[in-house]
């Protein structure tokens, strides 16, 4: 029955501007009611999701209108649920964050959108991409 999952693929494409991210939910329970996904699992996806799109409006394209985000869901391996978010943005080192945990940044108001992302996701990989401007995140759950 998954096999019939592999081929399907969906998008959203987002300009960045903040109150965009409210577009993601529909986006996320089109993709849950199609692989069948329980709304605990929903709801991990969409915290997982929303620190991934908002960070490629914010800090990749610094909200920028004109700028896109490009989100793209499917199924790879057949139990893995991926989502690639794409923004237009320079690309960061996720090793180069700092431990929203440690006791120096535990005040600081940025810097626990990756670490969140870390905690629900089952893998995070991050790309630079090098045939256009941009960052990909790819983010996986096991489904």
């Amino acid at each position: 029955m998954r096999a019939n999952f592999l081929n399907k693929e969906f998008q959203l494409k987002l300009h960045s501007e903040p109150k965009n991210i409210s577009l993601l939910e529909p986006f996320v329970k089109r993709v849950c009611t199609t692989y069948r996904i329980n709304e605990e699992f929903f709801n991990e996806i969409m915290l997982v999701l929303t620190e991934a799109v908002n960070n490629s409006i914010h800090h990749g394209n610094r909200c920028c209108p004109n700028k896109e985000v490009l989100v793209i869901s499917e199924v790879v391996k057949g139990n893995l649920l991926s989502f690639t978010i794409q923004d237009e943005g320079k690309g960061f080192d996720p090793s180069k964050l700092p431990d929203p945990t440690s006791p120096e940044n535990i005040g600081e108001p940025n810097g626990r959108g990756v670490y969140l992302m870390r905690q629900f996701a089952h893998n995070i990989v991050v790309r630079q991409q090098q045939e256009t401007p941009g960052c990909q995140v790819v983010v996986h759950f096991r489904i």
